[in-house]
């Protein structure tokens, strides 16, 4: 068993139906923490994480879809008011 002060400063949850804490077992390494908890360690796993999650939602259709429905508003706010009121009536003519 890894002396107390030498363990990592993490407190991590048991795992159980409470909500209680303890010291993480693993080694201190680096700053007193082990490799997992470093905050830096923590901070580039999150990266990798947004980064994953960013890519899985600039390729979900849903994403697609909205990013579309951006670009016809921005398109249509560049078409003169005057001519959108002409093809609005001939569209209510037709129907």
């Amino acid at each position: 068993m890894i002396a107390r002060n030498e363990r990592c400063k993490e407190y991590v949850p048991d795992g159980g139906r409470c909500v209680t804490f303890h010291q993480c077992y693993r080694r201190a390494v680096r700053d007193g923490y082990c490799k997992q908890h470093h905050p830096e360690a923590v901070a580039e796993r999150a990266r990798k994480s947004d980064e994953l999650y960013r890519k899985k939602w600039e390729n979900d259709p849903i994403s697609r879809l909205i990013r579309a429905k951006k670009e016809i508003e921005r398109l249509r706010a560049l078409i003169p008011p005057s001519v959108l009121a002409e093809y609005d009536s001939k569209s209510s003519e037709a129907e």
